[in-house]
């Protein structure tokens, strides 16, 4: 529960400085198949921005892909 809070505020604060759009970075299929279906009830729910999933192999491989950076910086 504590995970699907981090995410929804992760994805709430950008919305709140008109972001496009949000990448998600996942390292699983069950962390891809939960970020998609995330994706898919908040487009239908016309919640936005739009929430585009990804995936890496590692924690630091999403870093080093720049999801952890943009994330941060839409923060603060």
């Amino acid at each position: 529960m504590a995970v699907w809070s981090l995410g929804c505020v992760l994805l709430v604060l950008p919305a709140l400085s008109c972001a496009s759009g949000i990448r998600w970075c996942t390292i699983s299929d069950q962390e891809r198949n939960k970020c998609t279906a995330m994706a898919k009830a908040f487009s239908d729910a016309g919640i936005g921005p739009g929430l585009q999933c990804v995936s890496d192999t590692s924690v630091i491989g999403c870093a080093r892909y720049g999801e952890l950076r943009l994330t941060m910086r839409k923060m603060f």
